[in-house]
């Protein structure tokens, strides 16, 4: 019974992610509206000056022909890619600038900008966008991947050489590889400037003798933001999870979060700084463990490039965390680089980077030849992701990631691949 089930969830997996990714390229896309692409607006702003110059830009996989700005049809030859510009003359008050682009195939979308001018603008953006702010939003999310894990035990690869020495692996290379199922689900509540929000992740493991490395999590969360203005925020949460591995080894994890927001934005695209400083604090049911902590200070970097509608983030974390014994203390730098593209519908593409430095002060290493005199691990992560967003919640990804780690005592090679399906409420 249990094959079946786990056969069954294969087939819908690959039906979804396979059979129907296929068929996605084609008839998907033949549903596809023409995606509308400015700089120059965002969806609510106050302007200084009574006049403006906006390009639009606007792409489809199939002949654009009618475009709509503000009632007016505009003279153009149908193409897949447009461009187009116009100087808008502001009256003081609140002024709504619709676009409209349909395509061969009936395909429409629209959409609108809010523009407020002189002091009467002002204060009717400020108003709609309290107004909206103060309207509760609840919102469901969830996500379901079946993977290949070459590696789960995170076993050394092997032959592989530290120093003078030649490391042999526990298990062979070919019976290392794993399937793994897991399935992700998240509930958020935001109302002003609070937000709650809890949820729950499971993965699975096909072969008996990784059992030990199922997991089941479930959390659950409270937000607050205190806002100056625009461009600065004081957010703070409070996290408490509880994590199960193996079925037999339990912790509850309570985190504490508090940072700076900073944000801006220009004619190209929305711009954040967060300096974060978290604080968390791990209780084991194994007695023989003290109560474990992690305590990081990072900075997280977002960029989200209007035109193109692809996002950057950077993130730099330094702290020191321990599992509650003495030799899993450690300290740590970590950079992550990740770049994904914002597209509402159609091709979807991310790319992501990350390496750490992880120094156990207490553990002693293979060999001191390499990395010192301490065990230091640097693990390395190269990712890369490609799918179809059938719209900005539902979407499905064929995700790769590389992961290796540099180390004088625990190296490995791992590589995990496989199909996830995202959706939302």
């Amino acid at each position: 019974m249990r094959d079946k089930k786990l056969k069954l969830v294969l087939f819908l997996l690959l039906f979804w992610g396979g059979e129907c990714f296929a068929q996605t390229v084609e008839e998907v896309a033949e549903k596809a509206p023409p995606q509308i692409l400015t700089s120059d607006l965002t969806r609510k702003q106050v302007l200084k000056k009574p006049e403006k110059v906006v390009s639009f830009i606007i792409v489809d996989d199939d002949m654009i022909t009618e475009v709509i700005i503000n009632g007016e049809s505009l003279d153009f030859e149908a193409d897949t890619t447009l461009s187009f510009t116009r100087k808008f003359i502001f009256k003081p008050g609140k002024t709504i600038i619709s676009v409209i682009a349909i395509d061969e195939r009936g395909n429409k979308r629209e959409k609108s900008f809010l523009i407020g001018f002189g002091k009467t603008g002002e204060q009717a953006i400020a108003a709609e966008k309290k107004e909206k702010k103060s309207q509760p939003n609840f919102k469901v999310q969830f996500g379901l991947a079946y993977e290949r894990d070459g590696n789960p035990t995170n076993d050394v690869s092997s032959p592989v050489k530290i120093g003078d020495l030649d490391l042999q692996g526990v298990v062979p290379d070919s019976e290392q590889p794993d399937n793994r199922k897991t399935l992700n689900l998240l509930g958020s509540w935001i109302y002003g400037d609070f937000n709650l929000f809890l949820g729950a992740s499971k993965t699975v493991y096909d072969k008996s003798k990784n059992e030990f490395l199922n997991s089941k999590i479930a959390f659950l969360g409270l937000g607050y933001a205190l806002t100056f203005s625009n461009s600065f925020s004081l957010p703070v949460s409070l996290m408490v999870m509880d994590i199960n591995v193996g079925g037999s080894d339990f912790s509850q994890n309570i985190a504490l979060s508090t940072g700076l927001l900073f944000r801006s934005k220009d004619e190209d695209g929305f711009y954040s700084h967060l300096l974060d400083l978290d604080g968390t604090v791990k209780l084991f049911a194994d007695k023989t463990k003290k109560q474990g902590s992690q305590n990081q200070i990072k900075w997280d970097y977002n960029s989200l490039d209007i035109e193109r509608l692809d996002n950057f983030r950077y993130l730099l974390a330094i702290g020191l965390g321990n599992n509650g014994t003495e030799i899993s203390e450690n300290s740590y730098v970590a950079m992550d680089f990740d770049w994904t593209n914002q597209w509402e519908s159609g091709f979807k593409w991310d790319l992501g980077f990350g390496l750490a430095k992880i120094e156990y002060k207490n553990e002693v290493p293979l060999t001191k030849k390499v990395l010192g005199n301490v065990r230091v691990d640097v693990p390395i992560r190269i990712s890369n992701g490609f799918g179809w967003a059938f719209s900005s919640d539902w979407k499905v990804v064929y995700d790769y990631r590389y992961l290796f780690n540099l180390s004088n005592k625990t190296p490995y090679v791992r590589i995990i691949h496989g199909l996830k399906l995202n959706g939302g409420f």
